[in-house]
């Protein structure tokens, strides 16, 4: 029979892989012994939710706080219990509740992020993803942060995020998008060009950047074969090329 310590070790190790119900057998057999533990109380509660019993994970961690109050991983599994029940309001408050007690928690800073720019609170949403990405760069909530930066007028801020980006992925469409939007808007056009170059390659065909290059090219006066190699591009993307050229020349004309 293995230790206590090494049970609840390997119940974290069953839900890891996703075998609650195996993680579920073990922990009834651990309670009978050990009811107010608080750990496996609190694994028993992760359980209900990631089997899709968001009511009853509630319920046992409400139960479970009544013992301990000051469980960071408690509050924060309370606060996931709560957004899935679409109680957002009270979910906010567990986060920040879990912030009261650890300041550098990566979930509780990365989802009241995600709840504020939802609520566009951007100025808190801000500071969150701000306090996540410090923590742990990722590339979803950087790439997020980066258009609230533009969304708030920080420009010089949104560069430096959309790099951070192209630092962890050097092909990262949005990121090459936006750096290009914003030299476009700066005039700088020969080096939005390059990063709109740059997301042509990673994605080929991408709407939006034939639609940006063509107007950047039309507002510098650059021939757009100068840009693409024609040549070398399939019908469907070609077609994509002309609808690009022929909206932005419509726009420009307005």
């Amino acid at each position: 029979m293995p230790s206590k310590n090494h049970l609840l070790a390997l119940v974290r190790q069953r839900l890891e892989e996703q075998r609650l119900i195996e993680a579920s057998s073990l922990l009834k057999d651990y309670l009978r012994e050990e009811p107010n533990n608080v750990e496996a109380r609190f694994l028993m509660a992760r359980i209900a939710r990631l089997a899709g019993q968001p009511e009853m994970a509630l319920k046992l961690l409400e139960n479970l706080l009544i013992l301990d109050r000051t469980t960071p991983e408690a509050i924060l599994e309370k606060a996931f219990t709560l957004a899935e029940l679409g109680r957002a309001a009270e979910a906010d408050s567990c986060f920040e509740a879990v912030l009261e007690i650890d300041p550098q928690n990566y979930e509780a800073h990365s989802m009241l992020g995600r709840q504020h720019a939802s609520a566009l609170r951007l100025e808190d949403a801000v500071r969150h993803l701000r306090a996540a990405t410090a923590i742990k760069p990722d590339l979803e909530l950087l790439n997020l942060l980066g258009h609230l930066l533009v969304e708030l007028g920080l420009r010089t801020d949104a560069e430096k995020t959309f790099r951070t980006c192209l630092q962890l992925d050097p092909n990262h469409t949005q990121a090459l998008l936006w750096l290009g939007n914003l030299f476009r808007d700066q005039e700088r056009f020969d080096e939005a060009l390059v990063f709109y170059q740059r997301a042509l390659a990673s994605s080929p065909g991408h709407l939006e950047v034939l639609y940006n290059l063509a107007c950047t090219c039309l507002t510098a006066c650059a021939p757009i074969s100068d840009t693409i190699d024609l040549a070398s591009l399939g019908a469907e993307d070609l077609s994509r090329i002309v609808f690009a050229l022929s909206y932005a020349s419509e726009l420009s004309r307005e």
